[in-house]
């Protein structure tokens, strides 16, 4: 890959309990990383409806390849998204304050929008290094999804990987909120750098 190769890696900032988010703790954890000769470049977003539609289309505008990293605190491991919708809609308001009943994200795009990320081979790949991952059909209609669905939308604009991956909560996070369970935060990373490799060597082929 050439000098200009840049991962851009997006995760969300606190809300609810989550202050921090572990989805933002862990992209930042990767910031500066060189992965196959590609430098990682993380960047957090507030869980806001304006923020990410204004915010994250600027982020891509360097990008070789973009993955975006949300929090599902209902979620056991990893699960990369292969759909987005172009609706967002939610009761619950986000940071900002907005609630939004069935608002298009992207007015006058398709319902729906495939990721842009070669899940199949991401799936084998990581399965073959027993780490863990689930595939997953949806992202919901909350802030994931928009964030999902605008990744989708640039993949299918520019021919460029991109996508999204829920992660649960982590073991530094689980014991902050005085809950039981999640992921070490090395295990997370482990799978992000598999996911980031795969793509990047599909890449290259």
């Amino acid at each position: 890959m050439s000098g200009n190769c840049k991962v851009l890696l997006v995760g969300y900032e606190g809300f609810s309990r989550y202050w921090p988010n572990p989805a933002g703790e862990l992209v930042m954890d990767l910031d500066g990383e060189n992965i196959l000769g590609c430098t990682v470049e993380s960047q957090t977003l507030p869980v806001s409806l304006d923020e990410v539609k204004v915010g994250l289309p600027k982020m891509l505008k360097d990008a070789t390849i973009a993955l975006g990293v949300g929090l599902d605190p209902k979620a056991t491991i990893p699960r990369l998204e292969t759909a987005a919708v172009n609706i967002a809609h939610f009761v619950i308001p986000d940071v900002s304050g907005n609630r939004v009943e069935v608002e298009e994200i992207l007015p006058g795009e398709p319902l729906t929008l495939p990721t842009g990320l070669p899940y199949g081979k991401i799936y084998k790949r990581c399965k073959d290094r027993n780490l863990p991952l689930r595939i997953g059909l949806g992202t919901g209609t909350y802030l994931c999804n928009t964030m999902a669905y605008i990744l989708h939308y640039w993949s299918s604009k520019t021919s460029k990987p991109a996508g999204f991956i829920h992660i649960p909560p982590d073991t530094q996070t689980t014991m902050r909120i005085g809950e039981e369970g999640g992921i070490p935060r090395w295990l997370l990373r482990e799978v992000l750098h598999c996911i980031i490799e795969t793509i990047l060597e599909e890449l290259h082929s």
